[in-house]
């Protein structure tokens, strides 16, 4: 097993897993566009929804208009919905608590992407060690930066 091979199959795992969770609702909400309703407003953040949505299958690939139409039908289906104030507190729990775990796998997911790209530059660098990557101990303070492959 490599980072090569792990972190991509992570990936898969994460999106097929928030198209999963987001799909298991009526079809008007069956997309991370719901947590951008006013109805989650004050629960999750716009940076939350966008990570959520980067992962999602469902969401990542349309365009602003399309994105669009679906966060308004959620809202309307939000809006319209008929439940009983005890179930909508209970559903609304779980639905903080799935953009919470989606949002955790999305940035874990970022974070590993991040480790693959600096594993990749190590190798194109001949970088052995992470120590080989830090200055001289009598190297003046400041911003150093690796260079550019080329």
């Amino acid at each position: 097993m490599t980072t090569d091979s792990e972190i991509p199959r992570f990936q898969q795992h994460a999106n097929h897993w928030t198209e999963t969770l987001l799909n298991t609702e009526k079809p008007e909400l069956a997309t991370a566009q719901r947590f951008a309703t006013p109805y989650f407003k004050d629960d999750i953040t716009p940076e939350r929804v966008q990570r959520i949505i980067e992962i999602s299958p469902i969401d990542n690939t349309l365009s602003p208009e399309k994105a669009n139409q679906k966060r308004l039908k959620a809202e309307v289906e939000l809006q319209m919905s008929g439940m009983k104030p005890q179930l909508t507190q209970q559903w609304k729990h779980r639905q903080l608590a799935l953009a919470e775990y989606l949002d955790t796998l999305s940035e874990l997911s970022a974070r590993l992407d991040g480790l693959l790209s600096f594993a990749h530059l190590c190798e194109q660098q001949g970088v052995n060690s992470s120590h080989d990557l830090l200055s001289s101990a009598d190297a003046k303070p400041g911003l150093y930066l690796l260079p550019a492959n080329g």
